[in-house]
C-alpha cells in the first residue's frame, strides 16, 4: 500500500474519500452518508465530493467515546 510508504505524520493528516472514510470507521458508506446529513461527524465537501481527515475522525471518535463514559 502507498500508505506505508508516506511519513506517519503525513499518513495521520490525511484525506480519506468515502470509502476509504467507511472502511477506517467499520460502517457502511450509506451509514456514513446519514451521519454527514445529520452533521455528525466531521467532513469537508470541496464541490461535490465528500474528504474525511483521518486526524478529526479520530479526534471524532475520542469525543464520542468520552461523552458516552461521563453519562
Amino acid at each position: 500500500m502507498i500508505h506505508e510508504l508516506q511519513p506517519k505524520e503525513q499518513q495521520e493528516n490525511q484525506l480519506l474519500s468515502i470509502t476509504e472514510a467507511a472502511e477506517f470507521l467499520k460502517v457502511t458508506v450509506p451509514a456514513l452518508y446519514t451521519k454527514v446529513s445529520r452533521q455528525q461527524i466531521p467532513v469537508s465537501k470541496p464541490g461535490k465530493r465528500l474528504y474525511f481527515n483521518k486526524t478529526e475522525l479520530k479526534k471524532w471518535i475520542l469525543a464520542s467515546r468520552k461523552k458516552r463514559l461521563q453519562s
